[in-house]
């Protein structure tokens, strides 16, 4: 291939393709290429194919969150976004500190409740029934 048509393909594929630097641990490229070279496969079809067949499985299941950062991600709740067995009219008549107090109340019966089982990740509706728990025992207070 000459000089001309090297820089027509290099700027095609710069222009059709996002480029993902992908590390791994010493010698695990050579079971990569073999692996794919049995498959009938590039190195770059099969690491193409297998995210494809992940994020597809993955879907499937619904998206999964790690216990330790479904705890670390919550963020605070404002007006807009409070505990269910709160009304707005209460969060309204809170102190700063009263709110202060039921967000890191509520915070640490999620950390009890993802940390009391075996369990590692969580998909979106087992956190939303956690949740529904919580409030569920906050409206039996």
């Amino acid at each position: 291939m000459g000089k001309a048509s090297t820089r027509a393909q290099n700027k095609y594929i710069a222009k059709a393709y996002d480029r993902i630097n992908l590390t791994v641990p010493k010698g695990k490229k050579e079971t990569i290429q073999a692996h794919a070279a049995a498959q009938g496969e590039s190195v770059n079809g099969f690491i193409n194919r297998a995210i494809d067949e992940v994020m597809e499985r993955d879907s499937l299941k619904g998206p999964t969150v790690p216990a330790e950062r479904a705890f670390h991600s919550l963020r605070p709740w404002s007006l807009k976004a409070r505990p269910l067995w709160i009304s707005e009219k209460e969060v309204n008549d809170m102190t700063d500190k009263e709110r202060k107090d039921t967000k890191m109340a509520t915070i640490y019966e999620l950390r009890l409740l993802f940390t009391s089982g075996e369990k590692k990740e969580y998909t979106v509706e087992e956190i939303a029934e956690l949740l529904d728990k919580i409030a569920a025992a906050k409206d039996q207070e």
